[in-house]
């Protein structure tokens, strides 16, 4: 499904979410690097956007691995480095976008089976990507692993509002305008209708932050964003 609507996912991303979501990876970038991490994995990482706002976030000077199961994702994720790269080259104003391909690596791999030994990353993320895996507690407990003691994980995730006229509203946009325009523009019947039905039967926040705890992750809390309609969940290990 994922590798049918891969070539038009970055725009339909924008445009239904009204472009907010360029704002909710820059507020999940912040939140990662706010105590410094330098080695961060990006699970379900799709088209490496949040990868890339880590990677070319003010002042970062780590590296940044993007995986995802999807390998038609990844193919897109690389060509928006490459053209990056590309821009930078001809730019007088991009010091920071002239490493971002030393910072960036991405690779096609597995939530369930990362392939990185113990205690290997800062800082683990993930964003809009951990409500599609099947197993959610084995995927915080392999996340848990890769990440050193002290490190954490930031997850950014859409919620269903808790205001009830919002929670009306949500409903109609996920219902009636998202599947229908996300069908027009990706051509899959299919695609726009599980994200709904993903959103809409994924946890609350409570039901995640109790998740998260019970694979092990200390010190869990989240923010809610947007009146709630996406939430950061962080926590240590």
């Amino acid at each position: 499904m994922f590798s049918s609507i891969s070539s038009r996912y970055d725009f339909l991303n924008h445009l239904l979410s009204l472009g907010f979501d360029r704002k909710w990876r820059e507020n999940t970038a912040k939140s990662i690097l706010s105590d410094g991490s330098s080695r961060v994995l990006d699970v379900c990482a799709g088209t490496l956007d949040l990868s890339i706002a880590v990677s070319s976030y003010n002042g970062f000077n780590g590296m940044v691995v993007g995986t995802d199961f999807c390998k038609e994702m990844i193919e897109i994720g690389k060509k928006k480095i490459s053209e990056s790269n590309q821009l930078s080259a001809i730019s007088s104003q991009t010091s920071e976008l002239k490493t971002q391909n030393s910072k960036l690596i991405p690779l096609c791999a597995d939530t369930l089976h990362l392939p990185f030994k113990d205690n290997s990353f800062d800082a683990i993320t993930s964003a809009f990507g951990i409500r599609n895996i099947q197993n959610l507690r084995n995927a915080l407990i392999e996340m848990r692993r890769v990440i050193r003691n002290g490190g954490k994980a930031v997850i950014l995730e859409f919620y269903r509002p808790k205001n009830s006229l919002l929670f009306s509203l949500y409903l109609f946009y996920f219902r009636n305008i998202l599947p229908s325009l996300g069908r027009i523009i990706s051509g899959d019947k299919k695609a726009y209708s599980y994200l709904r039905d993903s959103v809409t039967a994924f946890l609350t926040q409570e039901e995640m932050k109790k998740e998260m705890e019970l694979a092990g992750f200390k010190n869990v809390g989240y923010e809610n964003l947007t009146f709630g309609i996406v939430t950061i969940h962080i926590g240590r290990k």
